[in-house]
């Protein structure tokens, strides 16, 4: 009940508060310019995206640039969870050049920028058809790149959940001229300490119920360097490096009064990405982007479990994935609009080696796949009108697979090719009344690719009780989806429906008496969505609140599968409120998500409370002071819905966090500060 409260007393302050804000913004109006004199972050609709200008706002107060999106409209952030644009994942670029990163890597990258060194953030919830079709959307950080001007800037974070942990960073912004330098450096220690509550039952053996505690330790070295040069007015090369160096350990220990599994894990992993990408301008008008990425990801693992001391599983996995993408950009604004015309060339490779250690003898189920995809796409982006613009896109991609497994002696032998093409549009029109309502309207088709590192049938060793595989034949998802939004100063509403064919998610299943997450197709998904943000100011540059409210409805339908229960919503709220007394901010957070099916499991509701103080002691350093989890209540709680078997895990992992953070930075005496940029009237008050 204490919790409800706490969220009833948010909500009702919201709205109560926001009935009495008679006040208006200090503003100064020219030909449909405004200059805003509080710090408040604003978005701006922009053929066909969305921009967050947040020099001198709230976003450069915080942390770091992870913290700093969790105040960005329509953006959801949660640790250890992603990043979403409302309940879309996205994925991440830097100066309009995607990293190939995500999960932890991610979150401790974006981590180690400092936000001074962000000029704004652009939003695409429905990017054109120069992306991949499995995007399903953008957030593009775009680098401060002040000429005669260095930054070099530090941040240390120390603190607890059952155990100590540490995060530092080190980042260099240098910018000459005609050459713009960022690079960071940032080292994670962790230790977890999760607690679960895992209950089995298959076939016609008695349930299993048994505790399971697991610990882990993690260290991560990440190393980025982007670097920008402009031979003269019409040609630039930007050349960018990222490098990843982790290494994690665990240990697990299942047991009840008759039942005892011992679980040890050890892994190691290397990603190297590299991107080279060439501009050309002919003119004001006419352009040309030429570039490419090239992945180097290399994983070593081992298992080993005991089960009653008398069963034991022994594995190594060994796994090299390179990714070469090539491509090429050629757009040109005409009276017809921008009209842009491109190419994109994929080389994916995964080598895995599958080693399982019996009796001192090492047995190998090597798995090997390879795709290339071919793209070619056209987009016109057309201004009807001062206040509506519409974009068409039309992509096709063809795709060239062959892939090959065997088992231990080669008694089973998987092998086939697997050609395959798909013609893919985008339709998506923006446009603003006269009473500034701010509209957009999409209609997409796409498909969504899946994780190629899953494709692999080998029975991997996952945690508790629980084993890992992948169906080689997995076939793309195809998502037919209508999408409208709606803006207007502190609201916005969107709406989404639409239908998946083969359908891509991990499901727990019951192969020869064992529980086995698989990663498999599903025939049908039919999908609802709507939701809404409210981003009042209660009291001017004091107290700032934002509500979301999100509500999600997933309908699975499956030949083989035709006893899966039915689904029911998923709504969460949030609610985050900014106080702001001098040099003083509170960030205080609340989440809630009540239980939900979702066709294949049932999820029990979640609850977290989270709050972070900060000092900025002076121009060059800042405190700051945080609690995450506060009530203990982010408890990942699911189990199965079929009725064959049944598989429960009530999972805490080690979420409840306290700790401060330094954050420190100097900047060259030639700095100029960053004049305010002319933001046209069409803006959208945001929190």
């Amino acid at each position: 009940m204490k919790n409800i409260y706490v969220l009833l007393f948010f909500t009702y302050s919201t709205f109560l508060y926001s009935q009495n804000d008679t006040i208006k913004k200090d503003s100064i109006i020219l030909k449909e310019v405004i200059l805003i004199s509080e710090s408040k972050i604003k978005l701006k609709q922009d053929k066909g995206k969305y921009i967050a200008n947040v020099i001198n706002t709230d976003f450069q107060r915080t942390q770091n640039t992870w913290e700093g999106l969790k105040l960005i409209p329509m953006l959801r952030v949660n640790d250890n969870e992603g990043l979403k644009v409302k309940f879309k994942n996205a994925i991440v670029e830097i100066n309009g050049n995607q990293i190939q990163l995500s999960g932890f890597e991610l979150e401790s990258y974006l981590k180690s920028l400092d936000p001074k060194t962000i000029k704004r953030i652009e939003i695409l919830s429905n990017p054109n058809a120069s992306y991949g079709s499995e995007i399903e959307a953008v957030i593009n950080i775009l680098l401060s790149q002040n000429s005669n001007n260095y930054r070099l800037a530090s941040n240390v974070t120390n603190g607890t959940r059952k155990k100590y942990f540490n995060s530092s960073n080190i980042n260099l912004n240098y910018n000459l001229e005609k050459l713009k330098l960022y690079s960071s450096y940032s080292f994670n220690y962790n230790q977890k300490v999760n607690e679960s509550e895992i209950i089995s039952q298959t076939g016609n053996n008695p349930f299993l119920k048994f505790d399971y505690n697991e610990n882990t330790y993690q260290k991560n070295h990440q190393y980025y360097v982007n670097l920008n040069y402009e031979i003269n007015k019409n040609n630039a090369i930007d050349i960018t490096t990222t490098s990843s160096f982790h290494e994690s350990s665990g240990n697990g220990l299942g047991e009840n009064t008759n039942f005892r599994r011992v679980l040890e894990t050890n892994s190691n992993n290397k990603k190297i990405q590299l991107a080279e990408i060439y501009n050309y301008s002919f003119n004001d008008s006419t352009f040309l982007k030429i570039g490419a990425y090239q992945v180097f990801n290399t994983t070593e693992s081992s298992n080993f479990a005991t089960t009653n001391t008398t069963s034991i599983e022994n594995q190594k996995v060994v796994s090299k994935i390179p990714l070469i993408v090539g491509f090429g950009d050629f757009s040109k604004s005409t009276k017809i609009g921008e009209i842009t015309i491109g190419t994109r060339l994929n080389f994916t490779s995964i080598n895995k080696d599958n080693f399982s250690i019996d009796s001192n003898l090492e047995n190998n189920n090597p798995y090997n796949y390879n795709e290339k995809i071919i793209s070619t796409y056209f987009n016109n982006s057309l201004i009807i009108t001062e206040k509506a613009s519409l974009s068409l896109g039309l992509r096709l991609e063809s795709s060239f697979i062959n892939y090959k497994f065997s088992d231990t002696n080669n008694i089973i032998l998987l092998e086939d090719n697997l050609n395959y093409s798909n013609l893919l549009y985008n339709i998506n029109y923006m446009y603003s009344s006269e009473k500034e309502w701010h509209h957009a309207i999409a209609f997409r088709k796409q498909i969504q690719r899946p994780n190629y590192s899953y494709l692999n049938p080998f029975l991997n060793l996952n945690s508790d009780i629980t084993y890992f595989s992948g169906d080689t034949k997995i076939q793309p998802s195809k998502l037919f989806s209508f999408n409208y939004e709606v803006l207007k100063k502190n609201w916005s509403l969107y709406i989404q429906t639409g239908m998946i064919n083969d359908f891509i998610s991990t499901f727990t299943d019951q192969v020869d008496n064992k529980i086995v997450e698989t990663y498999k197709n599903f025939d049908t998904v039919l999908l609802s969505g709507f939701g809404f943000e409210y981003n009042p100011t209660l009291i001017k540059k004091i107290w700032y609140s934002r509500i979301n409210f999100d509500f999600t409805y997933f309908k699975i339908k499956d030949k083989n599968y035709p006893n899966i229960k039915e689904s029911s919503p998923n709504t969460t709220i949030e609610v985050s409120n900014i106080f702001k007394i001098k040099n003083y901010q509170l960030n205080l957070k609340y989440n809630l998500t009540p239980t939900y099916r979702d066709g294949l499991y049932k999820h029990f509701q979640t609850q977290r409370l989270d709050f972070t103080i900060s000092k900025k002691i002076n121009n060059n350093l800042s405190l700051f002071i945080y609690a995450y989890d506060i009530l203990k209540t982010n408890i990942n709680w699911e189990e199965t819905t079929l009725t064959n078997y049944f598989y429960s895990s009530k999972n805490y992992n080690d979420q409840r966090t306290f700790g401060l953070s330094l954050r420190w930075n100097i900047t060259g005496k030639a700095y100029t500060k960053n004049e305010i940029e002319k933001i046209e009237d069409n803006t959208i008050d945001r929190l």
